[in-house]
């Protein structure tokens, strides 16, 4: 186990630095040979992975692979078949004179690297992607079968197209590159390890992101991206389905021998998300960070952003417990506009650092920050991670509202220093979003001492920022004067001495101008287009780090010896404890242990003139002898996975052998994974070949009893509703309402009794019990909850005599209903229990009414009714005439007296209220009443009676007679009639002026012929009486007299 402690650095001394071009070199490929990464080994080795397109790769004897593995050599242009790819590696010797080997790594279609690491044992680990089915894999792989997805073609740029879907590949090398001591595919069935979101993806070759690490005991642990809603998970990690969207961020972690996965999950929301670095904190905690569109990512309630903050995209990082089973710090990191996170990073004092983009210009991310550049596109921010918050921020670049550089690589040293590189071009095909890259590199801060202090647009940028963003320490461009210098995604790193690895896209177009140094490195020349360049520059930052070598196992009695291999300054000093009482301020020392065992060496350096003091540095040495034995205790939780053993030795000639096997991932190797239902104890017997340590392994299993309610349908309203069924004393209970526990709904210690409130409709809940040894067992519930609340009106009203029927509302979804209503005295009938009818004596009533149905559901409520004292029975209306003559007058009265009324039309009655009116007609009219109970709004009735008016024709001019006649036998006038049509009876008579009747008839048909009893009358004056009646009207009465001419 290796560890490091820092001291206070220096604040009150000048920093002086001493920037070197260490050395800078093509591959040497005659195929095409594009960038991608780069990382280092303790003897400050460079080791490059890039994509290699033919034959022509520049392979080492008795490296593992030596030709190209595609079938096809077809191609020209030094590519064998556009978008067939194979990985090229090299590993440089620190001074880049010489290649210490160099292989390809494929298999018959495209594969390129993302991502390089080394181990304790200068084993190199490879993080990449692969399209083919035939890529090398070992024997022990975790997943030994390429598991395809759909076409990626980035065949116009990065020059790989995925024919069959990608998955993640690693594999590690061994210490001189002869072998593969393992290999592994990692994927689900659609991509993998690939970033292919068109917002995700901002700068050129933003789709190989991803980062690999090694944690302190050599595992494997990566951050990167899949499509895949199978990809392989672990039980109880944090988020065990795939979020949603066109990708989610996935992290994971392996052994080192990639046969098993630790744990795995995905870290997503319903967008598209992205995780492009990772570190182990110095807690062996993970950060991860990257990109997301997600509105939904689950983050701690104290997070800085708990919301997405809008724009295209927002930057996010997450701190992940070293068992993968949570997250304990996270947030959104963004803007109203584009911005995302590259790079994370931790210093001595366990606060984190970002480096990113964004298009949110201005001042918006410059915070207690000296050294600013407003309206720039790069930003450094550092974290307050006790509070949450911003402790400072700055941007930097041309200040001119662009975005500069694509970010490769960021580091904070001993002494909380910040370095970071990028590259930047002025180029269309290395555009960024929105054009915002057109500039590049140009306008960027360099400074005196700058390797190379201009630019045409087209070159790296290498910053180190005071560790309080107060002042610009170095910076500089890289490059040559017309190759547009570049990098196919990837990462390239610091050493924690402060020197730079980096991986280069170089002299693309058959250019020659990549700087060489020394004259003898292992290529100054170009082949017909790109190479991939390498350059280690060391930036002369005077810290002390410390550093030794030893041998990983020594046989007991004999004396170890120690390499002093630390970085220090001319007025360096050392301090060695042997972790047995002893010290030594030896440079060099060597060391007598007096008994076999595990001792903890540390070894302090010093140096007045560092920026930081002094560091440490803390390894775990071990002496063998055949009568050690020593005792280990895990605990671990039933079915889950478990690390056990010892960290591996930095030695390869040391084996391992456990029993017995069971439940153990890999029998012979230091720390194999165990899943185990119960107790277990192993030996372990690890060998040098001269002497030998037994371990014995306890392995306790933590068994944890939860059973949830299966569906459940539960009636509203509720205080509560218990949803375990089964569970332990004595466990911590977490509820929440999604499958990440982001919140809490419940939280503490109870049997088996947890109480929820729930809304109404479908509620899942998610139970999280965990016992006193951190063990936990999740599962979730769906709980139904139904409204069932009887509704009645407000009140009802009637009137006396009437029936009203009540049903309720609330019921009817719901089946086996059972109603009990009243008592009351004026309950008349409960028809099928869900229908009351009501009747009674006048007076206001309160009626209970009490329902249950299914799932328990019960409702009481109770029914207003007012019953008015109003008989409707009796309501009537009658009028003295019903045929009005002229303005003849009829009056209309209503029954029962007593009441309120209302009459209708008014424009005939008026606004007459009384029981009684007097109305006249000009033509047929319906008079309408309402009788109204006075107490009781609802209790009223109506009556009409139909009126008809006409116009009599039983007077002058239609009825009349004639005032002479003529009765001389011509037959005109000869006879004195009645004239008119409507008659219906008569009496007519006619008198001489003495008084005498000389003419009567009842019949209007038969006139007076102007003779009296059978002879003439003389010509003369005479009366005449009518009386006579007409259809309809009442009797009519006219005298008048008529004249006789002969």
């Amino acid at each position: 186990i290796v560890s490091f402690d820092v001291g206070n650095y220096n604040l009150n001394e000048d920093l002086i630095i001493d920037p070197t071009l260490v050395f800078s070199t093509y591959s040497g490929s005659l195929a095409n040979n594009f960038g991608f990464t780069a990382t280092y080994d303790e003897q400050g080795n460079l080791y490059s992975g890039g994509s290699v397109f033919n034959w022509g790769y520049p392979t080492t004897i008795g490296a593992y692979d030596l030709t190209f593995n595609s079938s096809s050599i077809t191609g020209s242009d030094g590519f064998a078949v556009w978008g067939i790819s194979d990985i090229g590696i090299t590993k440089y010797s620190a001074d880049g004179r010489s290649r210490l080997y160099s292989t390809y790594l494929g298999g018959n279609r495209c594969e390129v690297p993302h991502s390089l690491i080394v181990n304790n044992r200068n084993e190199l680990f490879v993080l990449g992607t692969t399209s083919s089915d035939n890529y090398p894999v070992t024997s022990s792989a975790f997943d030994p079968t390429f598991n395809g997805g759909d076409t990626a073609n980035l065949a116009n740029g990065i020059f790989v197209n995925y024919t069959h879907g990608s998955d993640i590949v690693i594999s590690r090398f061994s210490a001189d590159g002869s072998a593969l001591l393992a290999s592994t595919y990692v994927g689900g069935s659609k991509n993998d390890g690939l970033n292919l979101n068109d917002d995700l993806v901002a700068n050129y070759a933003d789709q190989m992101r991803g980062e690999i690490i090694l944690d302190d005991f050599q595992n494997v642990v990566i951050g990167s991206s899949t499509a895949s809603q199978d990809f392989p998970v672990t039980s109880g990690a944090l988020q065990l389905a795939y979020g949603g969207g066109e990708q989610d961020g996935i992290v994971f972690k392996m052994d080192e021998n990639l046969s098993g996965m630790i744990w795995s999950s995905y870290l997503g929301g319903n967008d598209a998300d992205g995780i492009y670095s990772i570190i182990n904190s110095n807690s062996n905690d993970v950060y991860v960070a990257g990109g997301t569109k997600s509105q939904n990512m689950s983050f701690p309630l104290n997070a800085y952003q708990n919301a997405y903050q809008g724009g295209i995209t927002d930057g996010f990082y997450a701190k992940i417990s070293n068992l993968g089973d949570a997250i304990l710090q996270g947030s959104y990191f963004g803007s109203d506009q584009y911005d995302q996170i590259y790079f994370v990073r931790e210093d001595n004092l366990n606060q984190i650092y970002f480096y990113g983009q964004s298009d949110k210009f201005g001042s918006y991310w410059i915070k207690n920050a000296v050294y600013n550049s407003p309206n720039s596109g790069q930003f450094i921010s550092k974290m307050e991670l006790s509070q949450n918050t911003i402790e400072w921020s700055t941007t930097f670049g041309s200040g001119d509202s662009k975005i500069n550089i694509s970010p490769t690589a960021f580091m904070v040293d001993l002494c909380n220093k910040i370095y970071l590189s990028g590259w930047g071009s002025s180029s269309s095909s290395f555009d960024h979003i929105g054009g915002n890259i057109a500039d590049g590199t140009t306008g960027m801060e360099v400074t005196p001492d700058a390797f190379k202090s201009t630019t045409l647009g087209h070159d790296f940028y290498l910053m180190v920022l005071e560790d309080d963003a107060s002042n610009l320490i170095y910076g500089s461009f890289y490059g040559g004067d017309f190759s547009e210098e570049h990098v196919d995604g990837g990462t390239s790193r610091f050493d924690d001495k402060g020197v730079m690895y980096q991986s280069v896209c170089a002299g693309c177009g058959g250019n020659n101008d990549f700087p060489i140094e020394p004259f003898d490195a292992v290529s100054s020349t170009n082949n017909n287009n790109c190479n991939n360049g390498v350059f280690k520059f060391d930036f002369g930052i005077p810290n002390v780090v410390a550093d030794f070598e030893n041998p990983p196992i020594i046989c007991f009695p004999d004396t170890i010896s120690f390499t002093n291999k630390s970085k220090m300054l001319n007025t360096t000093s050392f301090l060695w404890d042997f972790g047995d009482g002893t010290y030594s301020s030896d440079t060099n020392p060597s060391h007598l242990y007096g008994s076999p065992g595990h001792y903890d060496v540390v070894l302090t350096v010093m140096d007045s003139l560092a920026c930081n003091f002094e560091d440490s540095i803390h390894k775990t040495i071990v002496i063998m002898g055949s009568e050690l034995k020593e005792e280990l205790n895990e605990f671990s939780c039933s079915g889950f996975n478990m690390q056990i053993g010892v960290p591996p030795y930095p030695d390869n000639s040391v084996t391992y052998k456990w029993f017995p096997t069971i439940g153990l991932s890999d029998s012979l190797i230091a720390n194999p994974i165990a899943n185990l239902d119960s107790n277990q104890r192993y030996q372990l017997i690890v060998s040098s070949g001269f002497c030998s340590d037994t371990i014995y392994q306890n392995v306790y299993i933590s068994e944890i009893d939860l059973k949830a309610f299966g569906d459940t349908t539960v009636c509203n309203p509720i205080t509560g509703f218990s949803a375990l069924n089964k569970t332990q004393v004595g466990l911590v209970h977490h509820w929440s309402s999604n499958r990440q526990f982001s919140d809490t709904l419940l939280y503490g210690l109870d049997s088996n009794k947890i109480y929820i409130d729930p809304m109404v409709g479908e509620n899942y809940f998610y139970i999280q019990v965990e016992d006193s040894l951190g063990c936990s067992l999740n599962d979730s519930v769906l709980i139904n909850v139904v409204e069932y609340d009887l509704k009645f009106d407000p009140t009802y009203e009637t009137c006396f005599g009437n029936d009203i029927i009540i049903e309720p509302e609330g019921y009817q979804d719901f089946d086996s209903v059972e109603f009990v209503w009243g008592p009351s005295p004026v309950l008349k009938s409960a028809e099928n229990d869900t229908v009351g009818i009501i009747s009674g004596s006048p007076g206001s009533y309160v009626i209970p009414v009490t329902s249950s149905s299914e799932f328990s559901c019960k409702d009481t409520d109770y029914v207003s009714v007012v019953i008015g004292s109003l008989d409707t029975s009796n309501v009537y209306l009658e009028s003295s005439i019903d045929t009005l003559i002229n303005n003849e007058v009829a009056v209309l009265t209503a029954y029962p007296d007593g009441q309120n009324y209302n009459w209708y039309p008014s424009e005939i009655v008026g606004n007459e209220q009384g029981n009684q009116v007097e109305v006249s007609l000009i033509e047929d009219a319906l008079i309408v009443v309402d009788v109204l109970d006075g107490a009781v709004d609802a209790c009223f009735a109506s009556d009409s009676i139909m009126l008809s008016h006409r116009t009599s024709e039983c007077e002058d001019p239609y009825i009349f007679i004639p005032n002479a006649f003529t009765p001389n036998g011509d037959g005109e006038n000869d006879v004195l009639m009645v004239r008119g049509i409507n008659i219906t009876d008569l009496y007519f008579a006619v008198y001489d002026r003495w008084g005498e009747k000389v003419f009567e008839t009842t019949n209007q048909f038969v006139g007076w012929d102007g003779t009296f009893n059978g002879r003439d009358c003389d010509p003369a004056v005479y009366d005449f009486y009518l009386k006579y009646t007409c259809e309809g009207e009442p009797g009519y009465f006219q005298k008048g007299n008529v004249t006789i001419i002969r």
